[in-house]
């Protein structure tokens, strides 16, 4: 793949995109996602969507970890506020007792009732997520809107005990409680709301911070925005590019590179290598956090590379970042 053309004078890049992001911008979903700019929302989308994305992790590690035939003990990870509803450690440790030791003469009145009460404060606490979720979608998304930022995921539960018995598909098998569950009809069946996947892999890699970049440079004067690249330098050692934004007509390229943490002087010496490597005429290094020093900055200064700190800090505003991109390549 090359990025630049036969009509720009831009040099051709000898480039390729890695695969994880191909298959993510293929999604009509995404499309439709990065371009309502949700993204460039620093005040209350970005802060609700990290928190939604805790949720979803949350979530998974519950359903993991919840006590089944085949996984007895096994719950250390479940939602913190289940621990303090079973009041505290002590409480904890022996209810985990209780599961491990379970066998499959268990006491119908008894043992029954307590496993039944459990999986219920457990699927309570589902519910009471998959609704906040809910909530939250409603306020970014109309109905007409092409967009949806969660994913319903069924749950198949035991009729008698309630405990979990599979995700997504169901799969037979013998409940610790003494039934044998062999179709998908004798179970009970609940269904909860996630962060849909696209999104979620978007946070975990920390990929959403490139495409929230990427997109605010498109809505300037860059006409092609391009995220997650391999790019080959003049060295033979191919580098990964964040994102690559080309204006052809006015013959403008920028690289940047994108860190959820604190900018330092490793980073920007690395990046500025890749650029001198590969050929760049605007060089920008973009932060979620600050720069760690002044050292950064006559770094920056010395070797023209553009630091935008602080990148989705609402106190900054998008405004603000764009008069720096806007004035930088004016200056170049």
């Amino acid at each position: 793949m090359e990025i630049g053309n036969a009509s720009s004078h831009l040099k051709p890049l000898k480039c390729k995109k890695r695969s994880k992001r191909e298959n993510i911008e293929s999604k009509k979903d995404f499309q439709a996602f990065w371009k309502k700019d949700l993204l460039l929302d620093s005040k209350h989308f970005i802060p609700q969507l990290n928190q939604v994305s805790s949720w979803t992790e949350e979530m998974k590690k519950t359903i993991e970890n919840w006590p089944s035939a085949d996984n007895k003990g096994k719950f250390y990870q479940i939602m913190p506020r289940l621990f303090d509803m079973l009041g505290g450690k002590n409480d904890f440790e022996r209810f985990i007792n209780f599961f491990y030791h379970l066998d499959r003469d268990i006491d119908k009145d008894g043992d029954i009732e307590k496993i039944r009460k459990f999986n219920d404060m457990i699927i309570s606490e589902l519910d009471k997520v998959s609704c906040k979720m809910d909530d939250w979608e409603t306020q970014h998304i109309n109905r007409e809107d092409e967009v949806s930022l969660l994913e319903t995921f069924p749950l198949y539960l035991c009729p008698t005990c309630k405990s979990f018995i599979s995700e997504g598909q169901f799969v037979s098998t013998d409940c610790f409680c003494g039934e044998s569950i062999s179709r998908s009809r004798d179970t009970e069946k609940r269904s909860f709301k996630k962060l849909n996947s696209t999104l979620y892999d978007l946070v975990n890699h920390n990929w959403h911070l490139e495409y929230a970049f990427g997109r605010l440079l498109k809505k300037l004067s860059f006409d092609s925005v391009s995220c997650g690249v391999d790019v080959l330098g003049s060295s033979g050692i191919n580098h990964e590019i964040d994102v690559i934004a080309e204006d052809k007509s006015k013959e403008k390229r920028a690289f940047c590179e994108c860190k959820t943490e604190n900018i330092n002087y490793n980073h920007l010496l690395k990046f500025n290598q890749q650029c001198e490597d590969i050929g760049v005429n605007y060089k920008i290094f973009v932060s979620t956090g600050d720069i760690s020093s002044e050292r950064e900055r006559r770094f920056a200064n010395t070797y023209n590379i553009l630091l935008v700190d602080n990148f989705w800090n609402p106190e900054k505003g998008m405004e603000r970042v764009k008069n720096e991109i806007e004035g930088f390549i004016r200056t170049e």
